[in-house]
């Protein structure tokens, strides 16, 4: 349970072959499914849940950029907060991107589209 003031938020769970079979990802990437123990308040614990990035780098906005393009199995990382936000990239079109994130919705595991020239993209990181 995450204690917030004035009131209590039940932490989620998930079974993630269900969700993914429920979001119609028939192709998305195998390792995404292994995601487990991550807390979903928080968009770097998701991330780091989904990939091989153990760095530790306190928040979302000092995640290594190290590639100028996104990429399914990658992160987008964004300046959508004071500490940054980081997601997870399920598909990849010409001109946006779908991603699969928590907390861009307050304790909430999410998906949404992020058009390419969005403004508050700092960059991508992919497993080398």
């Amino acid at each position: 349970m995450a204690v917030f003031p004035n009131k209590t938020i039940a932490q989620p769970t998930y079974n993630d072959e269900e969700y993914l079979e429920v979001r119609g990802y028939e192709n998305y990437p195998k390792k995404s499914t292994q995601a487990k123990g991550f807390d979903p308040c928080s968009c770097v614990s998701y991330a780091k849940s989904l990939v091989p990035y153990r760095e530790s780098i306190g928040v979302a906005k000092n995640w290594l950029r190290n590639t100028d393009k996104a990429q399914v199995g990658g992160v987008v990382i964004l300046k959508e907060s004071p500490s940054g936000h980081v997601a997870y990239i399920t598909k990849v079109w010409a001109d946006e991107f779908e991603v699969d994130e928590t907390n861009y919705v307050p304790c909430t595991r999410s998906t949404r589209i992020i058009k390419k020239n969005y403004d508050k993209i700092i960059g991508y990181w992919v497993d080398e």
